[in-house]
């Protein structure tokens, strides 16, 4: 294994930089061992800074789930994005995978979402609306009371 003395000085640099205080410019290097070649990525912490949910937040434009009832299990929010937020959010139904799938590409439109078809499954789907995009999963929980898991990735382009 051939020792990279620039690779090291990097991951150093990187190292330093967030334990002297410095963490919204961190650098990170790699390097390949066929070329030597490496990559630098400076990474601004706040931009990766999230938030955690502990409900279903209203989103601009996308309809929240009307069905029978949901069980909020999981989200995070990304405000500070370099190409603007994103939400991500999981939560499930008392209703079917094929029950909630229909629903969303039903309503969605209905909200002047354009669809996605080449991007869309049966139980996966996707739509734009201006400057936001919407991708929706749902899966069978596998667990006994709830039939559906549903997963948003919610993202909302700056400018």
């Amino acid at each position: 294994m051939k020792f990279n003395i620039s690779a090291f000085l990097a991951v150093l640099s990187a190292l330093l930089s967030v334990t002297t205080g410095n963490a919204q410019q961190a650098e990170i290097a790699k390097s390949t061992s066929s070329r030597q070649a490496q990559w630098r990525y400076i990474r601004n912490a706040e931009e990766f800074r999230s938030v955690d949910l502990t409900a279903l937040p209203r989103l601009p434009d996308l309809p929240g789930y009307t069905g029978r009832s949901y069980l909020f299990v999981a989200g995070q929010e990304f405000p500070n994005m370099r190409t603007g937020r994103v939400v991500n959010l999981e939560f499930c139904t008392l209703e079917g995978p094929a029950v909630v799938s229909q629903w969303y590409r039903t309503v969605l439109p209905q909200y002047g979402w354009t669809m996605e078809p080449a991007a869309s499954t049966s139980l996966k789907i996707s739509a734009r609306k201006d400057n936001k995009s919407c991708r929706v999963s749902v899966s069978d929980t596998g667990e006994e009371g709830y039939a559906g898991q549903v997963t948003i990735i919610y993202k909302e382009d700056k400018g």
